[in-house]
């Protein structure tokens, strides 16, 4: 579970997995997912994404840089232009809301939710910008959202061909309802 910051990845792999019964959706659970760009050590959120996976509502958002482009540099500008060309095609200018809302909206909807993400370091940069208690998928052996069946589409890019985080957050929102409902008919 990512409640504790830690100083580095390796720290937070360590952390004992939660228990798989903390796993259970309910109507008051969300799937968190984030497409952004990653520099050395910072991750700057470009959009955002909640889903229920109950109740299929989401929010969705992309958020302005918190910075101009021309302050970085040349490197990491060619990687920003790789990463919206190979990945998730938001441009570093691109944006509807403040960068400050991202983390508003995080805590906002954390507040009164249990969040989900899949990974570590997603959850532990979720974590560490909130101070919330966010469940790692991973630990209850949720694959890449990639390898999950086709579950939506987005009026940011197009989901069939770019990674899309409210497409990511609906794919593994499926995936543990589906899974929760197979292991409650075993049981």
């Amino acid at each position: 579970m990512c409640i504790t910051m830690a100083d580095t990845l390796d720290d937070l792999i360590r952390f004992d997995p939660p228990s798989k019964s903390l796993f259970t959706p309910t109507t008051s659970s969300l799937i968190v997912d984030v497409e952004g760009f990653q520099m050395r050590k910072d991750f700057f959120v470009k959009e955002l994404a909640f889903v229920n996976p109950i109740t299929k509502q989401y929010w969705v958002g992309t958020f302005e840089p918190p910075h101009g482009r021309q302050t970085m540099k040349k490197k990491y500008q060619q990687e920003m232009d790789w990463t919206t060309i190979h990945l998730h095609g938001l441009t570093w200018e691109d944006g509807l809301y403040p960068y400050s809302v991202a983390f508003y909206m995080l805590n906002h909807f954390g507040a009164n939710h249990q969040l989900f993400a899949k990974g570590r370091q997603k959850c532990h940069w979720i974590n560490q910008h909130t101070g919330l208690s966010v469940l790692d998928l991973e630990d209850i052996g949720c694959p890449p959202a990639k390898d999950l069946p086709f579950s939506s589409t987005c009026e940011y890019h197009d989901t069939r061909q770019k990674s899309c985080a409210l497409d990511k957050a609906t794919r593994l929102g499926t995936y543990v309802v589906d899974m929760f409902a197979m292991k409650t008919r075993v049981s």
